[in-house]
């Protein structure tokens, strides 16, 4: 299709979790301009604006369920292993794109296999629920120069208020730190700085502030995403402080992670393994040039 005769036009549709919002396009194969993509269709300003471009390629519909790749950029162009609300939105499209109202989605990821059950709310199919399950979930390999720096750094910017903290790998990067308040540190400041150590080495890392809420229903979370800045929520983030929520003795299981841009809920099932559970919206149907 072209919009002018010449031009051709890329199909996107624009979904969000929780606030998290990517554009999802379905191609026989990844584009080798997609971190470029990514930087101009993801702009808020001079293009259509999302945290990401999640590109599906090879979608295969069997007996059981829906087989695809999942591969995610960042607004800035850098490529992300795994997103739990990435997949939400992924696996939605597939859905909206089969006409199912229920659905289970094998996505393959640079993490590997992640299994997505989504449930369709409406007849629009312009909601859904589904539940990802995220794997294992271990701590990033720091040596002690660079846990010493990460503590000095955080000491410096929370003084007292510096609860505990720590780390995790979902198959991408995290840093967990507990403050009584979340809310009262500068959280672009934090994420810069604490991102800038990991630059070199990972593309930088994940923050989430999170603290217990007062009212006993789960953990506030604050995000600094690597590759986009401030979000209003991070699925793997998400997963990432419920599991540490829980070690902490912050919450019970599942837990419900509150977000600027909504709440999602945390558990583990027998083997140990993380499931996230939480919405996906459809924003749109847009054709980019």
């Amino acid at each position: 299709m072209a919009g002018d005769g010449t031009t051709p036009l890329m199909h996107l549709s624009k979904l969000h979790g929780l606030g998290n919002d990517f554009l999802v396009t379905f191609a026989p194969s990844v584009p080798l301009d997609g971190p470029e993509l990514a930087r101009r269709l993801c702009h808020r300003t001079h293009g259509i604006g999302a945290d990401g471009l999640v590109v599906v390629t090879d979608c295969v519909e069997g007996d059981d369920a829906i087989a695809a790749r999942f591969t995610l950029f960042n607004s800035d162009g850098s490529r992300a292993a795994i997103s739990g609300n990435g997949l939400r939105c992924f696996a939605h499209a597939i859905a909206r794109r089969h006409g199912r109202s229920a659905v289970t989605v094998a996505a393959r990821t640079p993490a590997g296999v992640r299994r997505i059950d989504l449930t369709v709310d409406d007849e629009a199919a312009r909601s859904a629920t589904a539940s990802v399950a995220m794997g294992l979930m271990e701590p990033l390999d720091l040596d002690a120069v660079r846990s010493a720096e990460l503590a000095a750094d955080l000491a410096g910017f929370a003084g007292d208020a510096l609860g505990r903290w720590a780390t995790g790998d979902l198959g991408n990067p995290h840093i967990v730190v507990e403050l009584e308040d979340p809310f009262a540190l500068d959280l672009v400041a934090v994420g810069t700085a604490i991102e800038k150590r990991f630059m070199a080495d990972s593309g930088g890392v994940n923050v989430h502030l999170i603290g217990r809420r007062r009212d006993g229903d789960g953990i506030d979370l604050r995000v600094w995403e690597r590759g986009a800045g401030v979000t209003e929520a991070c699925g793997s983030g998400a997963c990432a402080a419920g599991v540490l929520a829980l070690q902490w003795g912050l919450a019970a299981s599942p837990v419900t992670v509150h977000m600027p841009g909504g709440s999602a809920s945390v558990a583990l099932d027998d083997a140990g393994s993380i499931v996230l559970t939480g919405p996906s919206v459809h924003i749109a149907e847009i054709e980019a040039p």
